[in-house]
């Protein structure tokens, strides 16, 4: 709910659980780093998992690593679906 333009999937979102609380917090101020400045239109991007990290990815495809995942996350999430959940 605080970052209203970032869809996460369901993977991102198992993986933000899966981290301790300093590395949810500085991955909170790279997600925060990461939002485009106040435009007229919304942009949407999607927090997901991609190579073993958490990333936000932009309309135009770039990635932006919020958080490195240990091996052992990122196994966890490899097997969930990555749609985008609805807002």
């Amino acid at each position: 709910n605080c970052y209203a333009w970032i869809r996460p999937t369901e993977a991102a979102l198992k993986a933000l659980s899966a981290l301790d609380d300093e590395a949810l917090h500085d991955a909170e101020k790279r997600i925060s780093d990461a939002q485009p400045p106040a435009v007229p239109a919304p942009v949407m991007a999607v927090l997901d998992v991609r190579d073993g990290r958490l990333c936000v990815i932009d309309e135009r495809g770039i990635e932006k690593t919020v958080a490195q995942l240990d091996s052992d996350r990122d196994a966890a999430v490899q097997d969930t679906d990555n749609q985008a959940l609805p807002r």
